[in-house]
């Protein structure tokens, strides 16, 4: 990941803001989550659409529309549409969430593959990859009203991993970097 300073500060916030809203899951317990679902699903695919535009813009890429992430804000856009306007069951709405993660994470994935070269922080990120899957996974499976308040804890889950993968994965770089001007100067 390139070292920007702006985009770096604009994950430690995502992170905070993720952390509070897991905690407001744990707090709300589970007849208030479910009651609350479809704002809560809805409006964090609005946010997670409006994140993939705000990195694109943090880090000033010159082929903006060209990268294959607008095309996940959008289906983030539409999804966040759906759940917020549609009259949606709890269940319906997990299933919703599990897909979108899956397809998610599969562009993470396909970013790890093609870049091997900052080996150490794309591990990281792939583990995180791989566990949000087997959640998305375990919502798909059992998306049944009796075990919502698992899969809500599921939920809490990942977005703390979500939300951190990124902010560790720059911090390791960035503290990287200065060992290997270190080593150059040698």
């Amino acid at each position: 990941m390139e070292e920007n300073p702006r985009l770096f500060k604009y994950f430690i916030v995502r992170f905070i803001i993720f952390t509070l809203l897991s905690a407001a899951i744990l707090v709300l317990h589970a007849p208030l989550v479910i009651i609350y679902l479809k704002y809560f699903i809805g409006c964090l695919l609005l946010f997670y659409a409006f994140d993939e535009l705000l990195i694109d813009a943090l880090y000033k890429r010159k082929n903006f529309f060209h990268n294959e992430k607008i095309y996940l804000a959008l289906v983030e856009l539409v999804l966040a549409l759906t759940v917020l306007c549609g009259e949606l069951l709890p269940q319906t709405i997990y299933v919703i969430w599990a897909t979108w993660s899956i397809i998610r994470e599969s562009y993470e994935v396909k970013e790890i593959f093609c870049d091997f070269k900052n080996i150490t922080p794309r591990v990281l990120s792939g583990i995180e990859s791989v566990v949000v899957i087997v959640f998305s996974i375990m919502l798909i499976v059992e998306p049944v009203e009796h075990h919502a308040l698992v899969h809500s804890y599921l939920l809490v889950a990942e977005l703390i991993v979500t939300s951190l993968v990124p902010t560790l994965e720059m911090f390791i770089t960035k503290k990287k970097k200065p060992k290997e001007q270190e080593n150059k100067n040698e």
